[in-house]
């Protein structure tokens, strides 16, 4: 964990870490426990329960045959190379924002930056969603289960879990 960093509790969600990963233009889920990075070096798959990164390319996004014309889904890597993973980021895509139990996010984005979000609880209670990084955030988003709250920006990604 990067100490430099505060740690931040956002409703049941607590700070678990931070993943670095320079040039982040997208994200994507292929797994409830896994999350797919998409820079513009490469991709990057992280396991949410270690915070590791387990596989990674160099590969430049700009052309590749792994990324959808409209940049809206990616191939993956590792042990998901034969999964197609839709992505939330610079060029636009749907996040996960509602959980089983009734958590909803509700994001302000313009051209491929998120300017606010807030948590909304199941009785409605409005939580700010602290965007403090001095750069463009790309996404915010729950995995899939809910089980972790995913704000990504272009220089790193804080994951915030709950039991």
């Amino acid at each position: 964990m990067d100490l430099s960093k505060p740690a931040t509790a956002i409703g049941p969600w607590q700070h678990a870490a931070w993943l670095h990963v320079g040039g982040l233009v997208a994200i994507g889920f292929p797994g409830d426990f896994f999350l797919f990075a998409l820079s513009w070096n490469g991709r990057g798959l992280f396991d949410l329960r270690t915070f590791e990164r387990i596989a990674r390319d160099h590969e430049d996004p700009t052309g590749a045959d792994w990324v959808a014309a409209d940049h809206l889904s990616a191939l993956g890597i590792g042990e998901f190379s034969d999964v197609v993973i839709p992505l939330v980021g610079l060029w636009g895509g749907e996040g996960h924002t509602k959980t089983p139990d009734g958590w909803r996010l509700e994001n302000r984005v313009e051209d491929g930056t998120v300017l606010s979000s807030s948590l909304i609880s199941p009785g409605s209670t409005v939580i700010p969603v602290p965007l403090t990084s001095i750069t463009e955030y790309r996404a915010v988003s729950f995995s899939p289960s809910g089980r972790s709250l995913i704000l990504a920006c272009s220089s790193d990604i804080q994951v915030l879990t709950r039991d």
